[in-house]
């Protein structure tokens, strides 16, 4: 007989936890993620466009330009701001988004293959 792990539950998408704690993000970048806030391709889109300032219970992240570009060769900015915007609950401060799509500028001209027409 086999059975699936609480890890392995949560990515299937099959465990419902009750209600997802809603993340914390302030004007200067910094995100505080509680436990269970991020499901886990969400954790890593966030986990790939900011560095650790603290890990404990709670973690403290802080999104930057290195590694927003990092970030961008594995998903477009447009998806990083759908994760964030729906996790933080409400809209994000626009000094945020100015940061980051100033800092995506230069990567505008990849076009992600789920964006292009089929065929074309």
């Amino acid at each position: 007989m086999f059975a699936a792990t609480a890890e392995g539950r949560v990515w299937a998408g099959l465990d419902p936890t009750g209600p997802t704690p809603r993340l914390l993000l302030s004007a200067d970048l910094e995100l505080v993620v509680p436990p269970g806030a991020l499901p886990p391709w969400e954790r890593l889109v966030v986990e790939l466009a900011t560095s650790p300032v603290s890990r404990d219970v709670v973690d403290r992240l802080r999104l930057g330009r290195v590694e927003l570009e990092r970030a961008l060769g594995y998903v477009p900015l447009s998806t990083l701001l759908a994760v964030l915007e729906s996790r933080v609950g409400h809209s994000l401060p626009p000094s945020v988004v100015e940061a980051l799509q100033l800092w995506a500028r230069p990567w505008e001209r990849i076009v992600w293959e789920e964006e292009r027409a089929p065929f074309g």
